[in-house]
């Protein structure tokens, strides 16, 4: 006779944070780690935590730390986050810090900490930290705060950005302090769709310029006869060039536009 399989004993075992086991709110990871924090922890540096407090609470909290237990409570909060779980304990850390600090994180994570500050509603001071440790890792990365700024349609965050460019750099899409290369197009199509239209309108200008090109041209042979030949010369084209505008009244165009 098959014995019997308790379907409970099939549940997937949950696997939580160390640090975030006990709370009133879960947070699930996108890579599956579960983290537990108390709703009035999360209130110090998140508006929408604010806004839950006033609600009706779940009785009991959620115990990670208890290995028997194989399930979120369903009367619980639970969050999925687009974030591995490392940066979702720093994002968390820092929205119930008394004094939050500057995170640890790259340029790249700290932008998906700023998501997460916008998608929870954070105080400003716990954005304000958040933005400022972005600019502050953008040394020599500004085409990568430019990129980041549009693609959450920033325009603070952009005008950071662009105020630290200058003209030279930015039609070669190098960065300030760089002298060689040029990747304007490369740099821009890292931007927004929507950013890339209001920039290219911005800086570029459409004329007829002379360039050499090939084209088909009528000669006279030795003997007297006419015949056509392929040759270099100049001719008028249609062109995109960028203004000669000043560099300052750029940004303001930007930032105003």
């Amino acid at each position: 006779m098959t014995d019997m399989v308790d379907p409970a004993s099939e549940e997937p075992q949950i696997v939580w944070h160390p640090s975030f086991t006990s709370g009133n709110v879960t947070f699930i990871a996108n890579n599956g780690v579960h983290l537990a924090e108390n709703c009035d922890q999360l209130a110090r540096g998140s508006d929408l935590f604010k806004v839950m407090l006033s609600l009706p609470q779940p009785e009991g909290v959620i115990d990670g730390a208890n290995k028997e237990s194989t399930a979120v409570k369903k009367d619980g909060k639970i969050f999925e986050i687009d974030a591995t779980s490392e940066l979702t304990a720093i994002f968390l850390a820092l929205i119930y810090a008394r004094i939050p600090l500057k995170p640890p994180t790259t340029l790249q994570d700290t932008a998906k900490i700023l998501d997460l500050c916008y998608k929870f509603d954070c105080t400003e001071e716990v954005t304000k930290i958040v933005r400022a440790a972005l600019i502050g890792d953008s040394h020599n990365r500004l085409w990568e705060l430019l990129a980041i700024a549009s693609h959450r349609d920033d325009v603070e965050l952009g005008k950071v950005a662009l105020e630290k460019m200058n003209k030279e750099s930015f039609i070669h899409g190098r960065e300030p302090h760089e002298s060689h290369g040029s990747w304007f197009l490369y740099r821009m199509s890292k931007l927004s769709w929507r950013w890339q239209g209001r920039l290219m309108n911005l800086v570029l200008k459409e004329e007829e310029v002379t360039a050499n090109r090939m084209g088909w041209v009528t000669r006279v042979s030795k003997k007297g006869r006419d015949y056509d030949a392929r040759e270099f010369g100049p001719t008028q084209i249609p062109a995109l060039t960028f203004k000669e505008e000043d560099w300052t009244s750029f940004v303001h165009q930007f930032l105003t536009g």
